[in-house]
């Protein structure tokens, strides 16, 4: 897409002793950033570390609710219920970094989206980034 610069997160990155500072320099030279949440975005410990990162740059975000309802993820509820259990089961992860990460994935269900809710395939996705690229 013209203008707009793409990253996803791989699971080569993941396991990389780099990937944090890769996320980090991303992060900061971003100007915006588009979070596409999904059924099992908070399943992801990393997804949820950079979704606090993201929030507390204070730069613009646009969240994209791919076939979650935005009330489900401000609620926990569905997915997100059940990934915060397993996240406060993990005794590797300190309390207050699931509260961090809840905040933020609260935080981000408030904010004005995309809800594609419902749609087949990833062409509303496609067409949702396109008319981003272009604003």
């Amino acid at each position: 897409m013209r203008g707009v610069r793409t990253f996803f997160d791989t699971e080569a990155q993941k396991r990389s002793p780099f990937g944090d500072l890769h996320r980090d320099r991303v992060i900061e030279a971003s100007r915006a950033f588009v979070v596409v949440l999904s059924k099992g975005y908070a399943d992801s410990r990393s997804c949820l570390k950079e979704l606090t990162e993201i929030m507390q740059s204070g730069r613009l975000i646009l969240p994209i609710f791919y076939d979650v309802q935005p009330s489900d993820v401000r609620h926990e509820r569905g997915p997100f219920e059940a990934a915060f259990r397993q996240h406060e089961k993990n005794n590797e992860i300190e309390k207050t970094v699931v509260k961090e990460w809840r905040d933020a994935l609260r935080c981000m269900a408030e904010m004005a989206g995309f809800d594609l809710t419902g749609s087949e395939g990833r062409k509303p996705l496609k067409s949702c980034l396109e008319q981003i690229s272009v604003a």
